[in-house]
């Protein structure tokens, strides 16, 4: 299991922070996989669920040639963090 942390200034979970904003409204996502040197910086909606963003950092992090390498057929099994310290996940809905 590969652990994906992300740190975002407008929380993912704060719909309140989506509010007031155009649904094409994209924010910059920090995420750091676990044994990889430094985080993948990549552009993420607003109101995109933890799937969809779980996918376009895979995506991201391949496209760089980043290693270790990932799966992107294993998407399904990743996890996404708020932090490297966190052991609760979010869940694969949420926006």
């Amino acid at each position: 299991m590969n652990i994906l942390a992300f740190m975002l200034n407008c929380s993912m979970q704060n719909l309140e922070c989506v509010q007031g904003y155009k649904k094409d409204a994209k924010v910059v996502v920090n995420v750091t996989v676990e044994g990889s040197p430094g985080p993948v910086r990549t552009m993420v909606k607003l109101g995109s669920s933890v799937d969809d963003t779980i996918k376009l950092v895979v995506d991201k992090y391949s496209e760089e040639g980043r290693t270790p390498k990932l799966d992107k057929d294993a998407a399904l099994t990743y996890e996404l963090h708020h932090s490297y310290f966190s052991l609760q996940s979010k869940s694969r809905f949420e926006l």
